[in-house]
């Protein structure tokens, strides 16, 4: 999970280029956008998929504003939420990523479909499978 402190984020008035740029130089896949970098209290979310779909319409990255393709209701989790209720959450709404929320519905954090398997990796009780076990499923 990216706390509120490690979020890398833009503002709405970012092109996609420059969202691109910043995925790209802090090798994430998602970018917070705020209203303010300083508080970053977010105000949406832009994903490599949103970008790759934007380039797939021809939108021009120099040109098209962050506002303009950024998910705005974004799905969130409250900060107490277990592993398995996030993990949930991110499959029935099919989503990579998701907000993590105070108790007063601020965004502190985001957790991508990524940590759920480092997590899940790193949990031997998530993982019982062994090596052998597995490659039965792919004959």
């Amino acid at each position: 999970m990216a706390s509120l402190d490690e979020l890398v984020a833009a503002l709405p008035s970012a092109t996609l280029q420059q969202v691109a740029q910043l995925m790209f130089d802090n090798h994430c896949s998602s970018v917070v956008i705020v209203d303010d970098l300083k508080t970053k209290k977010a105000a949406g979310l832009i994903t490599s998929s949103d970008i790759v779909a934007a380039f797939a319409k021809s939108m021009d990255g120099n040109t098209t504003l962050a506002k303009d393709v950024m998910t705005v209701n974004v799905t969130s989790v409250p900060h107490n939420s277990p592993k398995d209720i996030v993990s949930e959450k991110l499959m029935k709404e099919k989503r990579h990523h998701i907000f993590v929320v105070d108790d007063h519905k601020n965004v502190v954090g985001i957790i991508s479909s990524l940590d759920i398997v480092v997590e899940s990796a790193l949990d031997a009780k998530a993982w019982p499978y062994t090596r052998e076990g597995l490659k039965s499923y792919f004959k």
